[in-house]
């Protein structure tokens, strides 16, 4: 998603992507790589705001622009430092994607928590019907399972409806179709060469962003 416009085609925001999980652009489906939205709907605006992830690349917080070189100057590390009211947006999730705060309560999550859709999985996600919009299909977080069958089959694992194989704490799938995600351990050791490869106790951090692993990627199960 780029921009999103109103019925006259004029643009009410704007979206910067960078590099993300993969440290790369769009090698994980975008997932962790959005910057900023430029809002113009905002009075007196319009408004820029940075986006904050947690490790598997769900939007965590938003920090209004105009305030990052007053944080820079107090010497603040990240958004966590910050007091609960110069931040824009807060949201935190279970597992598979429900949001455990209510974005339309300002207060507990802040005022532009209700505005942007894109939120867990850094997938946009409809307020009316709850769904978030993958490439491939569409997910339901209330249920935890996508609403149509894997389109890549049992290569994905023989459950059909299934987030990253039940595990969605460990693992992120980038497009609806890919719920072995093992690729991304493999191209970050393929780019950086480690001397072995990790074991379950290991974590990946991709500059920033950890991926944490369950279980031995030498083996074909990956629980």
């Amino acid at each position: 998603m780029l921009l999103e416009v109103d019925q006259y085609n004029s643009v009410l925001r704007k979206y910067t992507w960078g590099l993300d999980l993969s440290r790369d652009r769009e090698g994980a489906g975008g997932i962790g790589g959005l910057l900023s939205v430029e809002d113009a709907t905002i009075q007196g605006g319009p408004g820029e705001y940075v986006y904050f992830y947690d490790a598997n690349g769900n939007v965590g917080q938003l920090v209004d622009w105009a305030d990052i070189a007053d944080w820079q100057q107090k010497g603040l590390t990240g958004p966590t430092d910050w007091h609960a009211d110069r931040l824009v947006a807060h949201y935190e999730y279970d597992p598979y994607g429900n949001n455990l705060l209510d974005p339309t309560d300002a207060e507990q999550s802040g005022p532009y928590a209700a505005t942007t859709a894109i939120r867990f999985s850094t997938r946009p996600f409809d307020d009316e019907t709850g769904l978030g919009s993958w490439p491939a299909r569409y997910y339901s977080p209330r249920f935890g399972r996508w609403l149509n069958r894997d389109p890549i089959e049992e290569r994905g694992g023989i459950h059909l409806y299934q987030l990253v194989r039940n595990a969605p704490a460990d693992g992120v799938d980038p497009h609806g179709s890919d719920s072995d995600w093992r690729q991304y351990v493999d191209e970050y050791n393929r780019r950086n060469n480690p001397p072995a490869r990790p074991s379950c106790k290991d974590s990946l951090t991709f500059k920033g962003h950890g991926i944490f692993i369950s279980g031995d990627p030498n083996k074909k199960q990956i629980r």
